[in-house]
C-alpha cells in the first residue's frame, strides 16, 4: 500500500509538474504540451480551428467539420489518398497547419519524421521524467 500510494503521489507531482496544474482535469497534459511546443503551434492551431484557445478535440472536430458532407471524396481530396488509413486526417491536417509545426514538433519530441502518436507519447515521457524526479526526491 505504501509503495502504491507513494507511486500515486508521484505521478501526480510529475503530471503537477508538467502542466503548472495542482489538480488535473481531462485534456491538461494535451493543453500542456500543445503550450510547451510553443507559439507557432498556437498560431497554427489557431489558424486551422478558428478559435483563439485550444480546447481538446477542436483539431479532430475542425478536420471532421471540414470534410463534411461526401466523406470520401472529401478525404480524398483533404489528404490526396486514394485508400484512408487510420491516421490520415490527422497527419494531412498537421502538414496543412504550417510549415513552422515540423520545427516544433521536431524541437519537442526529438524526431526527424512525425508518426501518429509521437507527440503524445513524448509528453507520457516528459510526465514520467517528472515523477520519476519526484519518487527520487521522495
Amino acid at each position: 500500500k505504501l509503495l502504491f500510494a507513494s507511486g500515486g503521489r508521484a505521478i501526480k507531482t510529475g503530471i503537477s509538474g508538467y502542466t503548472g496544474k495542482e489538480e488535473y482535469a481531462f485534456g491538461d497534459l494535451t493543453k500542456s504540451t500543445v503550450t510547451k511546443m510553443g507559439a507557432g503551434v498556437v498560431d497554427a492551431v489557431h489558424s486551422f480551428t478558428g478559435k483563439e484557445e485550444y480546447e481538446f478535440g477542436d483539431i479532430a472536430k475542425t478536420t471532421v467539420t471540414k470534410v463534411g458532407a461526401g466523406v470520401a471524396d472529401v478525404v480524398h481530396g483533404f489528404t490526396g489518398k486514394e485508400e484512408y488509413e487510420f491516421g490520415d486526417i490527422a497527419k494531412t491536417a498537421v502538414t496543412k497547419v504550417g510549415a513552422g509545426v515540423a520545427d516544433v514538433v521536431h524541437g519537442f519530441t526529438g524526431k526527424e519524421e512525425y508518426e501518429f502518436g509521437d507527440i503524445a507519447k513524448t509528453a507520457v515521457t516528459k510526465v514520467g521524467a517528472g515523477v520519476a524526479d519526484a519518487v527520487h526526491d521522495f
